[in-house]
């Protein structure tokens, strides 16, 4: 649901941008633009809003992990443990930060393609 939760975010906001310059693309395509050339920019604007979704989850993981870790701790103190949560490993965050960039590029290709289709034939 997260997944499909950011590809309908990225996705529709490279929509507004694509309405926003509807417009320059036109003129851009009229004058031998290519598709390439036009889908390039939003590509790189997905890609950045899905780096930044991705350090802003990672950030948000790493801060409930210690708040929650608070509670764990007491918790097992009572029951005589020294059990507490593990932080987020340095390659899962990689990880994440590297699928979230992932589908933010897919998202901007979708929204793209979608609109390229609809404006004039390249």
């Amino acid at each position: 649901m997260l997944i499909a939760a950011l590809l309908l975010v990225v996705g529709n906001t490279i929509r507004l941008h694509i309405e926003n310059r509807r417009i320059e693309i036109e003129v851009t395509k009229l004058v031998g633009g290519t598709d390439s050339y036009v889908r390039r920019p939003f590509l790189y604007m997905g890609v950045l809003y899905g780096l930044g979704g991705g350090v802003l989850a990672w950030l948000m993981l790493l801060w409930g992990l210690s708040w929650l870790n608070e509670s764990v701790v007491q918790l097992a103190e009572l029951y005589g443990s020294d059990f507490s949560l593990a932080g987020v490993p340095i390659e899962d965050g990689f990880s994440l930060l590297f699928g979230a960039l992932l589908l933010g590029y897919f998202a901007a290709w979708l929204a793209v393609a979608k609109h390229l289709r609809e404006l004039l034939p390249s």
